[in-house]
């Protein structure tokens, strides 16, 4: 991918993360982390990887399957 992408999105990342920081809401226990809600959508991305490579291992069947 083009240079320009990855560093509008670190802009962004460190961004969303200053904003956190210094504009802090606390209504949950939980919004009192530092970029907590960043780390739970990377969280749920890795989650949703690891279930698409276990269906695969899975639920997939070999190439040669209705040949045996």
């Amino acid at each position: 991918m083009k240079k320009i992408y990855w560093i509008s999105i670190a802009i962004g990342l460190l961004v969303t993360v200053m904003m956190e920081i210094i504009f802090p809401h606390y209504e949950h226990w939980w919004n009192s982390i530092p970029g907590f809600y960043i780390l739970l959508g990377w969280g749920g991305a890795l989650l949703l990887t690891a279930i698409k490579f276990i269906a695969k291992l899975f639920i997939l069947k070999k190439e040669n399957y209705y040949n045996e």
